[in-house]
This record gives structure tokens, C-alpha cells and sequence, in this order.
């Protein structure tokens, strides 16, 4: 493929990187190996100069897990490589514990035919939402998802992220909200073309979520009540910041 293909791979993760360089070769791809950021390893200091702690409550209502940290950081070191090397006007990313579907390839090139350099465009390549539907094959306008394990993006695009993400306010995959302030594009390739193996590899982003259908009730009706609060804050911070 003429656009450079990077891979996300934490230097531990030895069988997830042997999964997917596997897979790559079978297809004849060559990729590029890009080392994870592992978030707990972050010295308290270094992780806290990353995000913001009020607006990703206001946003999330939650505490921000390390492993969401070191997500958004592993992805925006190859937006950062993007932005600075003219000659990348689109690539793929793609995390090391994914299984490429049959037409992996064939979506990639007609991708790669259809992107254009000058948008902000991102082209999911699963389907985590359910959102391909029975909709005709090809590339797909999609208003959300929460994904970061298979894409396509134009440079323009990962400018746009870096601009609206840094310092971190939410999780690198809440796509839907950078549609909606209009900093990009969003589509899905269809049929998908990748899916994640969490059942094989596991995740560790789920850590610190809350489930609010097990809480006492007192307390599961003060979390409603921040969240309410906590929307209208981020609500009003769009409009002064514009992100």
C-alpha cells in the first residue's frame, strides 16, 4: 500500500505483535511498529500534565483510567508523526489485538481511491456500533462509535485531534463528539474489516467505569445529579473554548 500503515504495540506484548505481524505478512502489507504507551508506567506527574481532570469529569463523570491515558497518548504520537512529516497525508492505525477480516485489503485500497487529502476524514474499519446495518457496501457516513482499533485518517484529521484532545478531556475514541464541533469527517467502512480480540487479549480500559445500576439509590441519585451538572458545565466550556 502506498500509505504507511502503523501498528500499536506495548514492547510486553510480544504475542499480541507476533497476532498481527502474522496476519500483515500473510497479506503482503508492510507496516510500521509504533511503541505503546503503557499509562501506569507514566511517572503521577507526567500522567496528570496529560488531561485534564475537571473537564473529564464534566465530560465523563469518572475517574480517567491510566490505560485510557497511555491510549490517547499511543495515538496521538502517530497523529504528531503525521503533522510533521508532509509526506503522510493519510495512513492507518491499527492496535495489536485485531483480527483483519478477508476483505482487508480491498477496503484499504478503495479507501485509499476515495480519501481526500484535504478533509479531515476517518474511516472506521469495525463496526463496534452496529452501525454498518444493512446499508449497501463502501464507505459509510457515520455520525459516532468509541473505537480506536482498526482506522484511516487523513493528516488534516489528526491536526484537527490534536488541537481538540491535548491536553486530554476525553477518550480518544468518542469520535461522535469531534463530529459534532465539525473538526471531522466520520465513516465506516462496510462491510467491517477488522474486528478487536478482547475475548483473546483482554482489555484494561474499562477500569474505573461506573456501573450506576448497582449503586444505593442515594447514591445513584447524587451521580445523576453531578452528571446533570457535569454537562452543563462541559456544554458551557465547548462554547468558550470551542472544544
Amino acid at each position: 500500500m502506498p500509505f504507511k500503515t502503523f501498528v500499536i504495540n506495548l514492547e510486553k506484548d510480544t504475542g499480541r505483535m507476533a497476532s498481527i505481524d502474522r496476519q500483515l505478512r500473510q497479506l503482503g502489507l508492510v507496516y510500521e511498529r509504533m511503541s505503546a504507551v503503557y499509562g501506569k508506567d507514566l511517572p503521577v506527574g507526567e500522567r496528570h500534565a496529560a488531561f485534564s481532570s475537571f473537564r473529564w469529569w464534566c465530560a465523563m463523570g469518572r475517574p480517567v483510567a491510566p490505560a485510557e491515558i497511555g491510549c490517547a497518548l499511543s495515538h496521538y504520537n502517530i497523529y504528531r508523526r503525521m503533522v510533521s512529516d508532509a509526506g503522510l497525508s493519510f495512513c492507518c492505525i491499527l492496535e495489536d489485538d485485531v483480527a483483519l477480516l478477508p476483505q482487508f485489503s480491498s477496503m484499504l485500497q478503495e479507501i485509499e481511491r476515495w480519501l481526500d487529502p484535504k478533509k479531515p476524514q476517518i474511516v472506521i474499519l469495525n463496526d463496534h456500533q452496529g452501525a454498518n446495518g444493512n446499508v449497501p457496501a463502501g464507505i459509510c457516513r457515520s455520525l459516532g462509535g468509541t473505537c480506536t482499533d482498526g482506522y484511516v485518517l487523513t493528516r488534516v484529521a489528526a491536526r484537527n485531534l490534536l488541537e481538540a484532545n491535548l491536553p486530554i478531556i476525553v477518550p480518544c475514541d468518542t469520535w461522535g463528539r469531534w463530529v459534532r464541533q465539525g473538526r471531522i469527517e466520520l465513516y465506516h467502512a462496510v462491510p467491517a474489516v477488522v474486528r478487536q480480540m478482547q475475548d483473546v487479549f483482554g482489555t484494561s480500559t474499562s477500569e474505573g467505569r461506573i456501573d450506576v445500576s448497582k449503586l444505593p439509590l442515594p447514591r445513584r441519585l447524587m451521580y445523576k445529579m453531578k452528571r446533570v451538572v457535569g454537562k452543563a458545565l462541559d456544554w458551557t466550556l465547548i462554547k468558550v473554548t470551542g472544544r
